[in-house]
Formats: C-alpha cells, structure tokens, sequence
C-alpha cells in the first residue's frame, strides 16, 4: 500500500503530520488556518505522541493551541471531533473559565481564554490506499 508523504515543512510522525504555526492567533483562528491547509488541529492520541511534538518544538517557551476547549453547558473537555477528553493522555491543571482552550506549553497542557494569541498546531492524517477502496464488495 502507497506511503502517503507529508507535505514539505511538516514533521512525520506515526501515520501523521504536525505543523507549528509561525505566526500567534485566537484559538479560532488557529482552526480556520488548519482548516485551510486540509488539517486540523492537533488531536494528541497518547503520551508517546505528545512527547514527539515536544521534542521537536524548539521554542519550548511558547504555548501552542491544540484542538481542545473547554464546552459549555456540559462542562467538559472535547476534541474538536467530538470525542471527550481521556484524562490518562492529558493532564490539565488549574481552574476552568468559561471559554477555555487547551494550549501545550512546555510539557503540560493549559487552558487559556480562547482569545489569548497563541501559535498552534496543525494535524494532517496519512491515509493509506488500500485495495479494498477499489474493489466493490457484495456485489
């Protein structure tokens, strides 16, 4: 089956790509600029994924927004696909405001006012071809 390639500048890791923006925005902002790079934010699968991306950010010192925030009325911590947060894979400390979003910054996650300018990260998953999406079952 074809190894997709991530796109020139993007980090590979896994059967994704990640990419730190060089600019600082609204947690919004960061979705709408995945968004149009056919990403979307950062979705963190386990510690092992979270630790690659700190190894590799070098600007330890900056908060990056990820694909997480703080909902209303269920006052829960969702993904932006929709899944709630698993508490294994991510700690979060300190108190929750009303609009929070989720931003790595040095090896913890916090949450900010969705507002703040913060850089982000983007996700592309690779998608492997296989022969099964060409083939017509059941027929």
């Amino acid at each position: 089956s074809a190894k997709l390639e991530c796109p020139q500048d993007w980090l590979s890791h896994r059967d994704k790509c990640f990419r730190v923006s060089q600019v600082s925005n609204t947690w919004e902002e960061g979705l709408v600029d995945c968004d149009g790079k056919g990403a979307t934010l950062m979705l963190i699968q386990d510690q092992e994924e979270l630790r690659f991306l700190l190894d590799s950010i070098k600007e330890k010192y900056n908060s990056f927004w990820i694909g997480l925030r703080y909902t209303l009325p269920d006052m829960n911590w969702k993904w932006i696909n929709g899944s709630t947060l698993n508490s294994d894979v991510l700690k979060i400390t300190g108190d929750t405001e009303n609009d929070s979003c989720a931003a790595i910054s040095g090896d913890k996650v916090t949450f900010e006012s969705c507002n703040s300018d913060n850089r982000w990260i983007c996700q592309k998953e690779l998608y492997h071809e296989t022969l099964s999406n060409y083939v017509g079952y059941g027929h």
